[in-house]
Order: C-alpha cells, then sequence, then structure tokens
C-alpha cells in the first residue's frame, strides 16, 4: 500500500484500471427516466440532472472502452403488499456510438419485489450497486462539508466530515468487496478532518487545502472512477 494525502493522489491510483489509456466508445449520451405514477423522484446522486414531474433527464458526456457508467436515482416508493412486484422506472438511453459514428438507442427497466423475510432481503443486495451508492452519498456529505466551510462554520464543517469517515468505514466493514476503496474515500475525509483542526477562520490556509482536497475528492467521486486494485490505506504497509 501507498500513503495518500490529496485527492488528486487517489485519483492516480483509480486510473490505474483503466492504465491510463483509454479510448472513448460514446459521447453525448442523454438519459431520460421515467417513473410510473405514485412514486416520486427525490434526487439525482453526483449528476446534474432535471427531474421535471415523473421524468429525469440526465447527459453523459462520455463513455470509455471498458469503464462502466450509472446514474444513481433516489426514490421514494409506496406501502406495497409482499411478494408483489412494482417497475421503479423505464431508461431510454441515446448516444453516439464513435465506432459506427452512428446514433443508437438503449432501452430497459428498473423492477424490485417486496418481501418481508430478512434473510431474503439481504441476500438480494446488489451490494457492487450498493457500495457505489455509498461512495456518492460520501460525495454529497462531503460537499455539505464544503458549504459549512465556504460560510465560517468549521465546526460543523468538521462534525459533517467526522460522520462521513463514520459512515464511510461502517458500510468498508460491510461491503468486504469493496472495502479498500470505501476506506480509501474514508481515508481522504479525515486528512480533510486533520487539516482542519484548530483552525478558526475559513481564510487560513489549512483551511483553504481543506477545501481544494474536498473539491477534488467529489469530483472524483462523481465522475465515478473506480480502483479494482488494492486502494492505499493509511497506516498500511
Amino acid at each position: 500500500h501507498r500513503f495518500i494525502e490529496k485527492a488528486s493522489e487517489l485519483a492516480d491510483i483509480f486510473r490505474d484500471e483503466f492504465n491510463d489509456v483509454l479510448s472513448v466508445v460514446a459521447q453525448e449520451i442523454d438519459i431520460y427516466i421515467d417513473v410510473p405514477a405514485g412514486i416520486r423522484p427525490v434526487r439525482v446522486l453526483g449528476n446534474e440532472a432535471d427531474i421535471n414531474g415523473q421524468q429525469i433527464v440526465t447527459r453523459l458526456a462520455q463513455v470509455y472502452s471498458e469503464q462502466e457508467r450509472y446514474v444513481a436515482v433516489q426514490v421514494e416508493i409506496p406501502a406495497t403488499e409482499e411478494a408483489s412486484k412494482l417497475t421503479l422506472a423505464t431508461v431510454g438511453v441515446t448516444y453516439a456510438n464513435m465506432k459506427t459514428h452512428k446514433s443508437d438507442k438503449l432501452s430497459g427497466a428498473a423492477k424490485v419485489r417486496f418481501s418481508s423475510d430478512g434473510k431474503q432481503v439481504k441476500d438480494s443486495v446488489n451490494r457492487s450497486a450498493l457500495a457505489d451508492v455509498v461512495s456518492l452519498v460520501s460525495s454529497e456529505n462531503n460537499k455539505l462539508a464544503t458549504r459549512y466551510l465556504d460560510l465560517g462554520n468549521l465546526e460543523a464543517c468538521r462534525q459533517v466530515l467526522r460522520d462521513n469517515v463514520t459512515y464511510l468505514n461502517a458500510n468498508a466493514t460491510n461491503l468486504p468487496a469493496d472495502k479498500d476503496r470505501l476506506t480509501a474515500l474514508a481515508t481522504q475525509n479525515f486528512v480533510q478532518l486533520k487539516d482542519l483542526e484548530g483552525v478558526v477562520s475559513n481564510k487560513d490556509e489549512r483551511a483553504n487545502r481543506s477545501r481544494k482536497n474536498q473539491r477534488g475528492y467529489q469530483s472524483l467521486v462523481d465522475q465515478q472512477q473506480r480502483g479494482g486494485t488494492k486502494l492505499p490505506v493509511k497506516g498500511g504497509k
């Protein structure tokens, strides 16, 4: 393992997964997500999007070869009878295919089934998707910390970062396949927190350093950079 201090270093490690040589396979990716009546779209994590009633519209600039991109949407669903099935959303995608130089389309749907069986629910969890959502939620939390820092409320900023470290470490324990990735993100929040120890003004050089690292962290996570190799953990060997 290597030690990390800055978000830029973490980005370098994540890029190792792609061997620094990537080819763009799709551009101008427009995504249309239609949510059925009775289900409320709350927010889109990590990506700018327009929510117009029951439709969500967002865009990805490009996708590289062997890269996975996704859109995470938080929704509120009504109480539903056990064993029943529900379509959460239908999805349509249009994009410029860089290989054929034509416009292509894709479509799909997200569906769920309801159960009161705790074990069945636990066993059905898509842990890889959950880890991605945890990363994006941590970015939203980190953005809140930055807002507090910009407002000069340093104690609130520090508390959000503390809570984010706890949140990421707890999920790293529960998601062993993604433990290294989530632990590395927790380490970044901890470094940002340490930069703010004893700081009383958001004009302080250490506050500026923490703010810069926070924004780098948010950009990194929102761009969905993933590391397939072991990530550095502070204090590791």
